[in-house]
């Protein structure tokens, strides 16, 4: 619990600052006061991400679910029990991309538009 809000002030204090972008569970939820921020999050199917960790972790299918499912749910546990926070519910986020449909490549372009949709980057 200490590291944790260690993390948080130290997360908040880089977004204050500008010009970062947070990559991890409840970032949204340690910056959604601050102004400018843009909340993204990624999903894709557990046959998506078995295969990328197979292939990343040199593991089979069946350890890769394994393992998907054991961090994930201890994420979210977490976040829901110390945080109170539902990480699954879209209405927490500006924009919401299925990694199954749409490559890391095609992503970018499109949290680009929204950014300039909302006014946080020039036209």
């Amino acid at each position: 619990v200490a590291v944790y809000r260690k993390l948080a002030e130290t997360v908040r204090i880089l977004a204050m600052n500008g010009r970062v972008i947070v990559v991890g569970r409840a970032g949204n939820r340690i910056t959604r006061d601050l102004k400018g921020g843009y909340h993204v999050r990624l999903v894709a199917s557990i046959d998506w991400k078995m295969k990328r960790v197979s292939e990343m972790a040199g593991i089979s299918a069946g350890e890769a679910r394994n393992l998907i499912h054991e961090k994930e749910e201890a994420r979210d546990k977490f976040i829901r029990e110390f945080i109170k926070f539902d990480v699954t519910d879209p209405h927490n986020y500006d924009l919401v991309i299925n990694n199954t449909n749409h490559t890391a490549e095609q992503a970018v372009p499109i949290i680009i538009e929204g950014m300039k949709a909302r006014g946080l980057l020039s036209q």
